[in-house]
Order: structure tokens, then C-alpha cells, then sequence
């Protein structure tokens, strides 16, 4: 059985957080009769869903997926800077050697809004219905989606709306189940988290990618589908 684990950096070590303390390291050390496949990767967000179910994900015929992302989508910015014009810009700026004046005027006239974002909740609910899809095709028996966490106060002093944002997307996650009872499940392992649940306002501890392994482990009878 294979199972394809997706999403950012949620998922990866960092920092007080090593390899051997994430949550996949610890589901594949646990099932070793189950090939865990990971695909997480730094800011990512669900605009790189597609691309990575054309790329990869559909020549590996996985029975289940479970996809933790949407924490990158959702976050307000001072600016997009993902934009063409943006990354222009930080680019010929970085190159006189000037970033760090950028960033502190950039700062000086812009504030973060909560549709200032690098994936909008309409672009966001597109590309997880548009996922689920190409899954289901595919003829994958469970696909998992991981709820966004909501920020530790740390993070929220900085950015006040990120938390409302969170709401709204993972509220897209609950449309997904409605539209798919059968192939979708969603768990919300850090609902109630506080700062004690992250390395640095939005990373999971060591702890929390416990919390993380229990949602997934009781949502996944891996005895029972290998047999």
C-alpha cells in the first residue's frame, strides 16, 4: 500500500524540531508495510497541487493521500510578493545591494491586508476541489486533508488578521467533505493550539507532530487495509 503524504513546511524538520520528531518520520518508522511517499516542500501552496499530480502523484497510484497545506495560501502580506512585478523589483533591489531599505520603506507605506494574499480563499477552494477530483479519478480510496492550524499569539501580534483567514479557508476543507462523504476525511489535530504548541508561532513542536500522528493514525487503519 502507498500513501503519499503533501504539503509545506508544516511537515518538514526545522530548527528544535529534527527529522526523527516529524510526524511522517514517525507514521513510516510505525507502518513499515506501507510505502510513505513525501512531498512536502517550503512555502508551498495549493497553486502547486496540480503540477504535482501531473508530475508525480499519478504515476504512483497511491490508495491514500493526505494533503497538509493552505498555511502559506492564506497568510496576509504587506505585499504579494510572488507577483511578477514584486519579484522584479526584489530582484533589481537585491542586486544594488538595497533589500534591507526596501523591506523597511515597503513596510513604511504598506500594512498587511487579509486579502492580500498569495492564494485567495475562491483560488484556494478551486484548487482543492480541482485536486480532490483528479484523486478520485485516479482511483484513490481516502484522501486526508489536515486543517490549517490556527496561529500562536507570537505570530498574531504581527499579523492580527491571519487567524480570520484560517476560518475562512479551512471552511473550505468542510465544503470538500460535503461534496465528497465517502473519499474524504478532515481532521483538525491543532484546533485548540496555543504558543506551547509551536516552535515559533505557527511550527509544531516535537509534541504537537504527536498530535499530528494521533489524528492520523486514528483515522487510518492501516492493519485493516492491508489485509
Amino acid at each position: 500500500m502507498k500513501i503519499i503524504f503533501v504539503g509545506a513546511s508544516m511537515g518538514l524538520p526545522r530548527e528544535g524540531c529534527e527529522y526523527e520528531d516529524t510526524y511522517f518520520y514517525k507514521f513510516q518508522k510505525s507502518h513499515k508495510d506501507v510505502d510513505c511517499i513525501s512531498f512536502f516542500k517550503r512555502a508551498f501552496t495549493s497553486d502547486g497541487l496540480d503540477g504535482l499530480f501531473n508530475s508525480y502523484i499519478k504515476y504512483y497510484h497511491p490508495e491514500i493521500v493526505i494533503s497538509h497545506t493552505g498555511a502559506t495560501d492564506c497568510a496576509p502580506r504587506i505585499i504579494n510578493d510572488k507577483s511578477l512585478f514584486w519579484k522584479f523589483m526584489i530582484k533589481i533591489v537585491n542586486r544594488l545591494g538595497c533589500l534591507k531599505l526596501f523591506w523597511k520603506i515597503v513596510k513604511f507605506f504598506f500594512k498587511r491586508s487579509p486579502n492580500r494574499v498569495y492564494v485567495s480563499v475562491d483560488e484556494f477552494r478551486n484548487n482543492i476541489i480541482g485536486f480532490t477530483n483528479k484523486l478520485i479519478c485516479l482511483g484513490v480510496d481516502k484522501i486526508i486533508y489536515l486543517k490549517i492550524s490556527p496561529y500562536g499569539n507570537s505570530v498574531v501580534v504581527h499579523n492580527q488578521y491571519i487567524n480570520d483567514n484560517v476560518e475562512r479557508y479551512n471552511e473550505v476543507f468542510d465544503e470538500v467533505k460535503e461534496m465528497y462523504p465517502k473519499q474524504v476525511e478532515i481532521i483538525f489535530p491543532l484546533e485548540h493550539a496555543t504558543d506551547a504548541d509551536y516552535l515559533d508561532g505557527m511550527h509544531a513542536t516535537p509534541a504537537g507532530h504527536d498530535i499530528f500522528l494521533k489524528y492520523i493514525n486514528d483515522i487510518i487503519d492501516v492493519k485493516k487495509l492491508l489485509q
